[in-house]
């Protein structure tokens, strides 16, 4: 085999294993996007201009329901949407419906 030969076989060579690196990457970005997309409750007290102690304190007031493992609030988008409303309306349908579907 030639230099040139040698040289052009290592080209191809790494091309193809750049190629293996990029579809993994695409199929790792596909399996991101099945993921739900959670908010926690120091994320949904700064949109509302709360500390975080304050939003929890005020969450646990109007329900029963109680942080996750590890002390960690996590809400859903639609979760996060309803408890923005409940908070800024004082909407207590919208804070008994939440803790209704999560029964």
């Amino acid at each position: 085999m030639s230099k040139d030969q040698v040289e052009e076989f290592e080209v191809l060579e790494l091309e193809e294993m750049t190629d293996d690196v990029e579809d993994t990457d695409d199929e790792a970005t596909e399996a991101e996007g099945d993921e739900e997309v959670t908010f926690s409750a120091k994320e949904i007290a700064s949109e509302l201009g709360l500390t975080a102690k304050d939003f929890r304190r005020w969450l646990r007031s109007k329900t029963d329901r109680r942080a996750n493992k590890g002390g960690r609030w996590v809400f859903t988008a639609d979760e996060k949407a309803d408890w923005i409303k409940a908070y800024n309306t004082k909407d207590e349908a919208a804070v008994e419906a939440d803790a209704e579907s999560e029964v």
